[in-house]
């Protein structure tokens, strides 16, 4: 196993991995793959908005997708444990619409 950190890498042993852990160092297996991550790591907040955006986006996606799907009795239901007021829609488009509305 490996430790590694920046353009540093050592060749160490299982006894020696959580010395390196502490002081930062990756712990990758002899093919390369990180087997544990060390310790103080962070990411820049640029990097995590990034993230925080992208996962927003994705779980609106899934939303849509997972109400595309539904049965115009499930949309109904769902609309119903969500206090989300249909108003006379009726179809599965008018209802898919009252739920974009609401958002």
């Amino acid at each position: 196993m490996k430790a590694v950190k920046g353009n540093k890498v050592y060749t160490i042993t299982e006894t020696e991995k959580d010395s390196y852990k502490k002081k930062g160092f990756d712990i990758t297996d002899d093919e390369g793959n990180v087997v544990e991550n060390g310790l103080g790591k962070s990411i820049s907040y640029d990097k995590y908005k990034e993230l925080e955006d992208k996962c927003t986006a994705l779980e609106k996606e899934n939303e849509e997708l997972k109400l595309s799907a539904m049965t115009v009795d499930q949309l109904k239901a769902y609309a119903a444990d969500r206090k989300v007021d249909l108003g006379d829609a009726t179809t599965k488009e008018a209802i898919l619409s009252k739920f974009k509305e609401t958002k």
